[in-house]
């Protein structure tokens, strides 16, 4: 008995020794010097505290901040806490999507738009246009706008416009036309791809076209073929090859009608009297002899500013016979 009474006396010391540990490790752990700082920053929000946590979990549960999965905490939860330690907590950024005449919203940690749209089951269709692109990485609140696009070709027929011709008839009378061919238009088929936005019309675009009937000319004949005719005159039968329908006036060579140019002579040289006509070279040839209803036998053999396409001024010996004839409408014979 002895012996084991020796035994339990030996023990005390080593006993003494773990509850001193014990002791100084609750002071450790609960006396001032194990207060940990702790900063936590939340959005625009700071909030210090002390505590004696262990870890950030602990930290947060201190500061009564409960936060689901949807936030960013760094350091993670499970990270002990060193004596001044800053806890930064990021909360998704809201994100919303305007498609089809409508908004839907979610929250994102940061994502590219593309991933964004799939987890908010927003299907895009090939022509579909997002702003911004699929590729910019959304890490903050922002807007994103879905257009759909859609396109569509049809085919529209145009006309296509037919020329006018003239062709020398040598067996048709010289100042007759004769229509010889109708003009028709042609048919033009344009396929044209018509692109709709969000259900609007957005553009057309013509992207190949084909001839579906050519163009058919119109074609008229004009008459060279010269024709002799006889015409009944005071002077006698007047053989003529061409009558012409004109505006015929009247002037007097000298200043009262012809002002500085009252010289008595005409654009050929001829000497300005009765008998001698104006005319449009481009209608009547200078030098033609024609013969005039009420005037009688006249040369082509002067110009006027005034006297273009079928108008012809007669020349008459006074001013008086001049002012008297005036301005009158009448045929003028081409003599052969």
């Amino acid at each position: 008995m002895s012996q084991v009474i020796l035994r339990k006396k030996e023990a005390l010391p080593f006993l003494g020794i773990g509850l001193l540990i014990m002791v100084i490790g609750s002071l450790y752990l609960w006396g001032p010097w194990s207060l940990k700082e702790v900063t936590i920053c939340h959005g625009a929000e700071e909030i210090y505290l002390r505590t004696r946590g262990r870890t950030v979990a602990d930290a947060l549960e201190a500061a009564d901040l409960v936060l689901d999965e949807a936030y960013d905490i760094f350091p993670s939860l499970a990270e002990p806490l060193q004596k001044q330690t800053l806890v930064e907590i990021l909360a998704p950024s809201e994100v919303v999507v305007a498609v089809d005449g409508k908004e839907c919203s979610g929250l994102t940690k940061g994502a590219p738009v593309r991933d964004i749209l799939g987890s908010l089951g927003v299907e895009l269709g090939p022509l579909d246009r997002v702003e911004p692109n699929l590729d910019v990485y959304i890490a903050e609140p922002s807007l994103l706008v879905v257009t759909r696009v859609r396109q569509e070709e049809v085919i529209e027929e145009a006309p296509i416009p037919f020329a006018s011709r003239e062709k020398k008839d040598p067996d048709l009378e010289k100042g007759k036309r004769k229509v010889v061919q109708q003009g028709r238009e042609g048919i033009r088929a344009n396929t044209v791809r018509i692109t709709y936005e969000d259900g609007r019309l957005a553009s057309r675009e013509t992207v190949a076209t084909r001839v579906v009937r050519s163009p058919q000319d119109k074609i008229t004949a004009v008459g060279t073929k010269i024709v002799i005719r006889t015409l009944a005159s005071p002077q006698g039968a007047i053989r003529y090859r061409e009558a012409i329908d004109m505006e015929a006036t009247a002037y007097y060579p000298g200043p009262e009608s012809t002002g500085q140019w009252a010289d008595g002579f005409t654009a050929t040289g001829v000497p300005a009297g009765y008998g001698v006509v104006a005319v449009d070279p481009s209608v009547i040839p200078l030098g033609t002899m024609l013969y005039i209803p009420g005037y009688g036998i006249a040369e082509a053999a002067d110009v006027g500013g005034a006297i273009k396409g079928r108008r012809i001024d007669l020349c008459f010996d006074t001013y008086r016979e001049a002012i008297h004839f005036g301005r009158q409408r009448l045929t003028v014979y081409v003599l052969e």
